[in-house]
């Protein structure tokens, strides 16, 4: 097996197991302690820092606009915005089918529906992921290619903590998003037409 499948299979299993002990709460342990730790750093600038980090929305509309706007290859632009728009919607339709409620009484801001899995997570996972993916192929400088893809790696995480310190979700529902990021971004690099425009993608690169 090559290292895409094993990761895949590894996230697979952490997403089954992560599913089925918040549904048999067994992971409440994990969340308090995870807030618990995070809410030591509480402050009115942090919070407004969060805040920030939390709105990645609109964000991320500009630079789908941007990449249609500027980015030669308009495929790729595509996939940039598909993965945008359907990892919004299928978070969300996970959450209409785990039901989870989110954390109470500790919210510092308000946030409509359900918890798990964190849309947040997800999708900053899946569309920072691409934008990394994009970064890996394209940029040249190792100095720069390294310095982005970790930057926005940051950027993912610290979204991610955002949701637990605001207390919109649980850390058990950030850690399911991320990995179901990670499964969905997994999912979509194997098909093969994907994978036929990547390869074409290279070769213009390297001026073939």
């Amino acid at each position: 097996m090559n290292k895409k499948t094993i990761i895949f299979l590894i996230s697979t299993l952490l997403s089954i197991f992560l599913i089925f002990c918040i549904q048999t709460n067994h992971i409440a342990w994990f969340d308090s302690s995870i807030y618990d730790f995070l809410i030591v750093i509480k402050s009115e600038t942090m919070t407004n820092l969060f805040l920030g980090i939390s709105s990645i929305t609109i964000p991320f509309i500009i630079i789908s606009i941007l990449f249609w706007i500027f980015y030669p290859n308009k495929v790729i632009s595509f996939f940039l915005s598909f993965h945008l728009v359907f990892s919004f919607i299928f978070s969300n339709v996970l959450k209409l089918i785990f039901r989870r409620n989110r954390p109470i009484g500790i919210a510092l801001t308000f946030e409509p529906g359900y918890s798990m899995p964190s849309s947040h997570a997800m999708v900053s996972m899946v569309f920072i992921g691409f934008l990394i993916y994009l970064i890996i192929v394209k940029v040249k400088s190792p100095y720069k290619r390294n310095g982005a893809s970790l930057f926005l790696a940051l950027f993912i995480l610290c979204v991610g903590i955002s949701r637990i310190y605001l207390g919109v979700h649980y850390a058990s529902d950030v850690l399911l998003g991320f990995i179901l990021g990670i499964l969905y971004l997994l999912s979509f690099f194997h098909l093969k037409r994907v994978k036929i425009v990547f390869q074409q993608e290279n070769k213009t690169l390297k001026g073939e």
